[in-house]
């Protein structure tokens, strides 16, 4: 559901509610030829894990979503264990990543 407006505008109100209204980075999409934004994804999604999770397991709380949508959001639900490889990637990346950012 890349670049979908219901679950964008659904993902900027969550994140707004759950820290008073403060702007807060959203998810981020990864970049064949930026590998630090693989870092910047992993981040953020275990950053926003709450948001992630509502959408998977609760899209009809979307208004908007197609049945198609509803259906493919309940099948990308993740468990602990695929959370828990996240941080794993994530903590493999972040020196890489700090070293880039170092460097620029």
């Amino acid at each position: 559901m890349r670049n979908h407006n219901i679950t964008n505008e659904y993902i900027k109100k969550y994140m707004l509610s759950k820290n008073n209204n403060r702007k807060v980075g959203g998810l981020v999409l990864d970049m064949v030829i930026r590998w630090n934004s693989s870092y910047l994804l992993l981040d953020r999604l275990d950053k926003h894990k709450d948001v992630v999770h509502s959408i998977c397991a609760f899209p009809n709380s979307i208004i908007g979503l197609t049945d198609q949508q509803i259906k493919r959001s309940k099948e990308l639900i993740l468990n602990e264990h695929e959370w828990e490889l996240i941080c794993c990637l994530k903590n493999v990346l972040e020196p890489f990543f700090n070293a880039t950012e170092a460097l620029s």
